[in-house]
């Protein structure tokens, strides 16, 4: 036996299903992730060493991050370095880095970068204190 839906029903139904799918874009807008969709994600654990503290380098990290649909923190830490955590597709994330690593190279000495996948932690890029 085949069960019709009346026309209500069925109008109720698409308009659930419509909210649904309303609801999960914009989760999507909020976190950012509308321009990454289908593109392999990645995540940096960056330490910067050298004359990177004092220097604007965590306000100028932040400043570049904007320009990117990037997502994550940076920070001083208390050994004088400075540290990077980023996510976001693979070509934003490489960007964002060459990006901040031309505009702050005066004042690298050392970068020790490591790569892994992306778990979606972060929602938006913060200056964290520590």
């Amino acid at each position: 036996m085949t069960l019709r839906l009346s026309w209500l029903a069925q109008v109720r139904k698409f308009a659930i299903i419509d909210r649904v799918m309303q609801a999960d874009c914009f989760d999507l807008l909020r976190a950012g992730k509308h321009r990454t969709m289908g593109t392999k994600l990645v995540r940096y654990n960056v330490q910067f060493v050298g004359r990177v503290q004092g220097v604007g380098f965590r306000y100028t990290t932040t400043q570049i991050a904007r320009r990117y649909d990037v997502a994550g923190y940076v920070k001083n830490l208390s050994d004088g370095s400075v540290e990077l955590v980023v996510e976001g597709a693979t070509s934003e994330v490489h960007s964002f880095s060459d990006e901040l690593n031309q505009d702050m190279k005066d004042y690298i000495q050392t970068v020790y970068q490591h790569e892994h996948p992306a778990n979606g932690e972060f929602t938006k890029f913060e200056l964290r204190f520590e």
